[in-house]
């Protein structure tokens, strides 16, 4: 087996040893990697180096606001979740190819969804798609509904404790506050008389920081409170432009109607100036306004959004009975003290004549009894005597004089 086995000398050469004496003028420079001839090397450029140690994007925020990546870190860009539909009437001429060719001209990411009443709902599949065919049919003056995307949706607060002629500055004061582009609007109350220091609505900029804005306390040299502003939604939503109900006329395209007649014009336009004559109703052609809250048509509407909303509601499924507790036969469960002393109140006569207490009547076989109504009789005699002692002493020796035999 040796011999198919090579064995090294245990001696270690001291020829590839650097002797301890070399200088630093002996040292050989290692060789160099072998490179081909037709390599390029570029000597001007730069080698990328980072800095570990340097701030982060979103901590170094204050100190480079200009820094694309911070920004794109923090932009609050908000879901659109889900795309409302865009509801339009069909005309009378329009046919299914029509109506494809009409919206495939302003995008092709759609579909069609037909609803009773000569409606169509084109559903889109983007937030872009849903804002062209918006534009679109406001261009041709379609005839169309539709809601507001969650990413269009402004911020709105309201702003307690200023005066009304501030009406003017507020909108400079919170620009130099940051928040740019700002509308303020004052907000009138429901009894028509002129309040000095009305609340402001106030509708932000679309991703404007609503934690950063409601955390102002003064504005104008006063001391404000921002509030969350909440619609008075109980008598439902309705259009100032149609005067339908279930949208709101920023997102309507529907021909105008007045409030005060059945005219189809818009109510800035109508010529009605005279409160003596009666209002018609363009929904019910009754005598009363279109924004009447008893219209039968808003009720009819009010009982349907109640209905659809019962719909929605979970039910709560009906759990069986529970079982009667198992009891140990050894010992069998007894009655609690609660209702019997209950019952024994309830069914307690009230004396209407209560005898005092020295007329009371006792057993002769209740001798205990006897002596305890004595020592009241007794206590009830000396209480004048007990309260005029002016010291314990005396009264000690009065309750011994008295009560001495019942000790």
């Amino acid at each position: 087996m040796e011999r198919y086995l090579q064995r090294s000398d245990s001696s270690g050469s001291l020829n590839s040893k650097r002797p301890a004496t070399e200088n630093a003028d002996d040292w050989r420079k290692p060789k160099r990697p072998a490179v081909s001839k037709h390599a390029k090397f570029d000597s001007t450029r730069d080698v990328p180096t980072r800095n570990t140690f340097e701030d982060l994007p979103v901590d170094g925020a204050e100190k480079s606001p200009s820094n694309e990546f911070y920004l794109k870190a923090i932009a609050k860009v908000k879901r659109t979740g889900h795309i409302p539909p865009i509801i339009l009437d069909i005309k009378t001429d329009w046919t299914h190819e029509a109506l494809k060719e009409k919206i495939s001209k302003l995008t092709q990411r759609y579909h069609l969804q037909y609803r009773n009443g000569g409606k169509v709902a084109i559903l889109c599949h983007t937030p872009d798609a849903h804002q062209a065919v918006k534009d679109g049919l406001r261009l041709q003056n379609a005839s169309f509904v539709t809601f507001t995307r969650k990413d269009e949706k402004v911020p709105k607060t309201v702003i307690h404790g200023l005066p009304a002629y501030v009406e003017e500055d507020l909108p400079n004061e919170l620009e130099n506050l940051g928040f740019t582009g700002a509308s303020v609007k004052p907000l009138k109350s429901r009894s028509g008389l002129i309040n000095p220091c009305p609340p402001f609505l106030v509708q932000l900029q679309a991703g404007a920081d609503i934690l950063k804005f409601r955390q102002i306390k003064y504005l104008c040299n006063c001391v404000v409170t921002i509030s969350k502003f909440k619609p008075n939604r109980s008598h439902g939503t309705q259009c100032f432009r149609c005067q339908d109900f279930g949208h709101a006329s920023i997102n309507c395209n529907k021909p105008p109607r007045c409030v005060k007649c059945i005219a189809p014009h818009a109510t800035a336009d109508c010529n009605k100036t005279d409160r003596t004559e009666p209002a018609q109703c363009c929904n019910c052609n009754e005598a009363h306004p279109a924004n009447y809250k008893k219209c039968s048509v808003r009720m009819a509407y009010l009982e349907t959004i109640e209905k659809k909303a019962l719909e929605r509601k979970p039910v709560t499924p009906m759990l069986p009975p529970k079982p009667p507790p198992v009891t140990n036969k050894m010992f069998p469960p007894t009655s609690a003290w609660r209702p019997v002393v209950n019952s024994n109140i309830s069914n307690a006569t009230p004396l209407l004549n209560p005898t005092p207490m020295d007329q009371v009547t006792i057993g002769h076989n209740d001798e205990s009894t006897k002596e305890m109504f004595e020592i009241l009789l007794v206590l009830r005699k000396i209480k004048p005597q007990f309260v005029a002692c002016t010291s314990w002493l005396d009264k000690v020796m009065l309750v011994l004089t008295h009560l001495g035999k019942y000790v």
